[in-house]
């Protein structure tokens, strides 16, 4: 099965002005599309760069972040590390190291009693039959 090929001039002058006609249209079109494609761009454009916003780096109040916490990493990134070094010691008093405490002694020097002060309001008895 062959197909016949079409010459310019085998189209007669009627479908010649409609391809014209359909070339303006399909242009118009092409025209159309492209305006809004540009425009859409430029909208996502603004939505990217608004996206990423929030209260911790932009101008934006607390309030608009919504009811969402930070991520883990948001978090972590926003802690401060310390730059020494982790060392081979264990924690608390350190071996050979004599330490200080306070021990009871047989005999003390001073003993000091300290009881709570009376107030009008407390003389009277306890409820349970202690008196202050």
């Amino acid at each position: 099965m062959k197909c016949a090929s079409l010459h310019p001039d085998d189209l007669g002058r009627p479908i010649k002005a409609q391809l014209i006609k359909l070339l303006v249209a399909v242009t118009g079109k092409f025209t159309e599309s492209e305006s809004l494609i540009l425009a859409q761009s430029q909208r996502i454009e603004e939505l990217m760069r608004n996206a990423g916003k929030n209260s911790r780096n932009s101008s934006l109040p607390p309030l608009s972040d919504g009811l969402s916490k930070p991520t883990l990493e948001e978090v972590s990134e926003k802690r401060a590390r310390s730059l020494r070094g982790k060392s081979n010691r264990g924690l608390g008093g350190q071996p050979g190291h004599p330490g200080r405490i306070l021990r009871m002694v047989e005999m003390p020097d001073e003993v000091v009693e300290h009881f709570p002060g009376v107030r009008e309001r407390f003389n009277a008895k306890s409820p349970k039959g202690l008196a202050f």
